[in-house]
Order: C-alpha cells, then sequence, then structure tokens
C-alpha cells in the first residue's frame, strides 16, 4: 500500500518538474513548450492531490504562453515577410533575407 502511494507522490513530483520546464519552454522553444506541456498533463491525469493540482495548474500556464507565442511569432513571420516583399531594398530586408 506505501509502495502505491509513494509511486503517486513521484510521479506528482515529475509532473511538477514537467510543468516548470514547460514554462522555460515556451520562451526558448515554443512547439517544444506545448509538447513538454501535454506530457505534464497526460502524466498528472490520473493523480489527486495538492502537489498534483500544482503540477496542472504549472502546465496549463506553460501550454498558454507556448500556444501564445508560437501565434505571435507566426504573425511575426507572416508581417516580416509581407514588409520584404513590398520593401525588397530595406536594410532590414537585406540583412534578413540576402538574396543577391
Amino acid at each position: 500500500m506505501a509502495d502505491k502511494k509513494e509511486e503517486k507522490k513521484d510521479l506528482s513530483i515529475a509532473a511538477y518538474i514537467i510543468g516548470i520546464f514547460s514554462i522555460i519552454f515556451a520562451f526558448f522553444n515554443p512547439l517544444m513548450g506545448v509538447v513538454v506541456s501535454l506530457v505534464g498533463l497526460i502524466q498528472n491525469k490520473r493523480h489527486k492531490g495538492e502537489l498534483s493540482t500544482k503540477a496542472k495548474k504549472l502546465n496549463i500556464i506553460g501550454l498558454g504562453v507556448s500556444v501564445f507565442l508560437l501565434i505571435a511569432y507566426f504573425v511575426m513571420t507572416i508581417l516580416l515577410a509581407k514588409y520584404c516583399i513590398n520593401n525588397p531594398t530595406s536594410a532590414l530586408c537585406v540583412k534578413v533575407l540576402p538574396l543577391s
């Protein structure tokens, strides 16, 4: 009986640590942040308790930040491409997209 409680506590700790990593990865690589957040949510799904509730919150925050930043990066890329198509000789576009 004690082994099952220890195992659940260990998995809750793992989900909590994964939640922390999901927030960190969200800022450096949002796609990886989404993956890590989903892994943490799946890992945490079967457990109930105070630590697992905190882990779930961290994973949801990491998922939200990751998705927000993915969308922001996508929109910024589209806007930069649009700008460079309209102004190909701009100094910014020459540095970012050296075509010659």
